[in-house]
């Protein structure tokens, strides 16, 4: 079987795990659409981090977020969740921790640090 965008993407599809994620910038532009890097447990918290979001499909939301944001854009996941509401509380709980360092949510983050959401 050869690995393409689309197998991967069909592969991720709904599946069983959601994944926490950080958007880094970096120095050149990514055009590869494989710009997701792994790492559990990395800190977050220091200023390379520009948005913290979660996903169950990683290769399909880094496409999306590369095409809205910018193509200096690489997806760091760092940490996995087994059920929508942990996912949603692990996205929520280190929003906190990065606003509570910074005094501000990341860059993208919009709608963040208001109660009417995005």
């Amino acid at each position: 079987m050869s690995y393409t965008t689309k197998s991967n993407i069909s592969l991720c599809f709904n599946n069983d795990k959601a994944f926490i994620y950080r958007l880094i910038r970096i120095d050149e532009d990514v055009d590869d659409w494989h710009a997701i890097d792994l790492e559990i447990d990395t800190c977050y918290l220091n200023s390379d981090t520009k948005y913290i979001g979660l996903t169950s499909n990683p290769v399909k939301r880094a496409g999306a977020h590369r095409t809205s944001k910018g193509k200096k854009l690489v997806m760091q996941i760092f940490r996995i969740a087994n059920t929508p509401a942990m996912a949603k509380y692990f996205e929520a709980e280190a929003i906190y921790f990065f606003e509570e360092k910074f005094g501000k949510v990341p860059e993208f983050n919009i709608g963040s640090d208001r109660f009417d959401g995005a």
